[in-house]
C-alpha cells in the first residue's frame, strides 16, 4: 500500500512539472505540462507545437525598421480585411479568403475587428481568424474600427482596455501578431495634442497588461495628419520606453484625397513624410488605392499608386492595400465602394473571396499585386520564422 502512495506521489510530481523556456507546453496530441517558467508565457507556433517563449520574443522596432522574432528585416507587404463585417452570422468569408490572399503573394493581413460585434461574433472566432492566417504564412495585425472617425477620447480608451482585457489570447500570437489600437481614430478637427495625449494613455494601458510587442498607431483625421505624427511621434515613443515597450510603436499613414495628385504633388508628399525615417521614426502606409471618392462632390478621385510604392520599395516602407473584398457602400455618396476591392465578382457570394488566380483581380488588384519592381509580388517576402 505505501508502495502505490509513494508511486502516485512520483507521478503527480512528474505532472505538475515547469516547463522550461522553448519546451513545448502544448499541441495536437500533447498531453504533458503546460505550466511555462516564470517570464514565459504557452505560445503558439503551429497546430502540433506550443512551447514557452519570452513575453518579448515577438516583433520589434529598430532603427527605422521591423524586425522580427528572428531579428531579421520585415517588410510589410499586405491587405486589409474585412472580418468583422464579413465573418459575422457564421459566414466567415473572410477568414476563409486567406488563403487566397497568401497564394497571391502577400506576406500580411491587417484583420478588421470591432468591439461591439455583430451576428454572433466572438473573441473565439477572432482567435481562430489569426490562427488560420498563420497557417497560411500570413503575419497578422489586428486593429479595431469602432473608433473610426471618432474623436472620442473615451472610445479609444475603451479600445485600448478592450486589447488589455484580452491580451491573454494575443501573447500566444506575438510571434506573428502586432496590434494596430484603433483604425483612423481622430477626426479633421483632432489638434495633434489631443491625438498625442490619447495615445499616451492608450499606450500606458496596453503596456500594463503585459504587451511589449509592436503598436500601430494611426495618424488623425482618418490616417491622413501625418504632420502630427512628425511632431509628436517621438514623445510617444519615449512614452512607450518609459512603459517597458523598449519604443516598439510603429506609426500608419493612410494614402486618402490628401495624397492625390489633384492635391498636392506626391512626390513632395512623400519626401515630407519620410523625414519621420530620419527622426527615427518607423511608419507604414496602413490604407493604399489607387483611388478614393471624395466628398461633398462624390467623384471618384485617382491616387499616384505607383509613386508611393515605388518609393515605399526604395525605402524600406511597408504598405497594405485595401480591401480584399467587401469593401462595403457610402452612405453620404450613395455610392458602392465595389471599385476599392482587390477581387473580382459579386462581394455577397462567397465564391468571390475565394478566388486566388491573377486574373480574377480587379484593376486596382493587379495594380497593387502585380506591378512590376514593386508590388507584392514582386516584394513580399514570408516571415523568416514560418517553416
Amino acid at each position: 500500500m505505501l508502495k502505490l502512495v509513494l508511486v502516485s506521489l512520483y507521478f503527480m510530481q512528474i505532472s505538475c512539472a515547469i516547463v522550461p523556456e522553448w519546451g513545448q507546453c502544448g499541441g495536437i496530441g500533447y498531453f504533458g505540462d503546460t505550466t511555462c517558467v516564470s517570464g514565459t508565457t504557452c505560445s503558439y507556433n503551429n497546430d502540433n507545437l506550443w512551447r514557452c517563449e519570452r513575453f518579448d520574443y515577438g516583433f520589434k522596432v529598430s532603427v527605422r525598421q521591423i524586425l522580427d522574432c528572428n531579428n531579421r528585416d520585415f517588410l510589410i507587404r499586405g491587405v486589409n480585411s474585412a472580418n468583422a463585417d464579413w465573418d459575422n452570422y457564421r459566414r466567415f468569408y473572410a477568414r476563409n479568403s486567406l488563403k487566397s490572399i497568401s497564394e497571391l503573394g502577400a506576406n500580411t493581413v491587417r484583420i478588421q475587428w470591432r468591439m461591439d460585434t455583430t451576428g454572433g461574433l466572438t473573441i473565439t472566432d477572432l482567435e481562430n481568424t489569426i490562427k488560420e492566417a498563420i497557417r497560411n504564412k500570413l503575419v497578422v495585425i489586428v486593429q479595431l474600427h469602432d473608433g473610426t472617425g471618432s474623436s472620442d477620447t473615451s472610445k479609444l480608451s475603451r479600445m485600448a482596455q478592450w486589447f488589455a482585457s484580452y491580451i491573454h489570447v494575443f501573447q500566444k500570437y506575438r510571434r506573428f501578431l502586432m496590434i494596430n489600437i484603433a483604425n483612423e481614430w481622430g477626426t479633421a478637427g483632432t489638434t495633434a495634442e489631443v491625438w498625442r495625449d490619447a495615445y499616451i494613455s492608450a499606450i500606458s494601458t496596453i503596456r500594463r497588461s503585459g504587451w511589449k510587442g509592436i503598436l500601430i498607431i494611426d495618424a488623425p483625421n482618418k490616417g491622413e495628419n501625418a504632420s502630427a505624427v512628425f511632431s509628436y511621434g517621438l514623445n510617444l515613443i519615449s512614452h512607450d520606453r518609459s512603459q517597458g515597450g523598449n519604443g516598439n510603436i510603429v506609426f500608419s499613414v493612410h494614402v486618402y484625397s490628401g495624397w492625390s495628385s489633384i492635391y498636392t504633388n506626391i512626390n513632395n508628399a512623400l519626401h515630407s513624410t519620410y523625414t519621420y525615417n530620419r527622426k527615427d521614426i518607423t511608419w507604414l502606409i496602413g490604407h493604399l488605392s489607387d483611388k478614393n471618392l471624395i466628398n461633398p462632390n462624390c467623384q471618384w478621385v485617382n491616387n499616384d499608386y505607383s509613386s508611393i510604392m515605388t518609393y515605399s520599395q526604395n525605402n524600406r516602407i511597408g504598405y497594405l492595400g485595401s480591401y480584399w473584398a467587401g469593401s462595403g457602400h457610402s452612405i453620404d455618396c450613395n455610392q458602392s465602394l465595389a471599385p476599392l476591392n482587390l477581387i473580382s465578382g459579386d462581394q455577397i457570394l462567397e465564391e468571390t473571396w475565394l478566388k486566388s488566380k491573377t486574373s480574377d483581380l480587379t484593376v486596382w488588384g493587379n495594380r497593387l499585386f502585380t506591378t512590376p519592381s514593386f508590388g507584392i509580388q514582386a516584394t513580399s517576402k514570408k516571415g523568416s520564422f514560418f517553416p
